[in-house]
């Protein structure tokens, strides 16, 4: 009769009673591996539901991150840059003197030896004797003493150690196409932090 009610056709059957008893004890044993089984699917949850925490906030985290990192980075190299130049221009300015020291102390010397020359020369093509005499003696002093004078451009090489490499040296300019600029400026020590390995 109750199979007949469910439509349940073809089959054994026991007297209903019976047969719910023995599906109440089933589904007893079914709802405790059912509730474990549920229970592993709600920590499954909780670890999805702490990567998609970690997924969604992780890029803005990490952009501000690295956002921070390359700020502070530039700002170093700002400050880098504007002692490096700092550098640069104390350094020649340093040169620069020096070099007009140099320049002061030959420019004198040549006009000191053409003076001498001239004056020599005015001593040679007088018909006096006299004044030969008195006036040779003085010429010859001077030239002797002027002919003692001399320079060394290797007294640049030490002021300006960028611009000599060997055979850098060119009849009568500086040859500094050779040397890039970062080489320029280890050379002058200005880089010694940052010098390429």
């Amino acid at each position: 009769r109750d199979c007949a009610l469910y439509h349940h056709q073809r089959h054994s059957f026991k007297p209903a009673e019976e047969a719910a008893d023995e599906i109440k004890m089933k589904l007893k044993v079914s709802e405790a591996t059912t509730i474990a089984k549920l229970a592993e699917f709600r920590k499954h949850t909780q670890t999805i539901l702490n990567y998609e925490t970690y997924v969604t906030t992780s890029p803005d985290q990490l952009k501000a991150a690295i956002t921070n990192f390359f700020g502070i980075l530039l700002r170093k190299l700002n400050e880098r840059k504007t002692s490096l130049l700092c550098e640069v221009d104390t350094q020649f300015n340093s040169f620069s003197k020096q070099v007009w020291a140099e320049k002061s102390s030959v420019e004198m010397t040549a006009c000191g030896l053409e003076a001498s020359l001239n004056f020599a020369k005015q001593v040679m093509e007088s018909s006096e004797k006299i004044e030969i005499a008195v006036l040779g003696a003085k010429a010859f002093s001077q030239m002797k003493m002027i002919n003692k004078k001399s320079w060394n451009v290797d007294n640049l090489k030490t002021i300006i150690p960028v611009c000599f490499l060997e055979n850098d040296i060119v009849t009568k300019s500086v040859k500094t196409t050779s040397v890039s600029p970062v080489e320029s400026i280890q050379r002058i020590g200005c880089l010694k932090d940052y010098g390429e390995d």
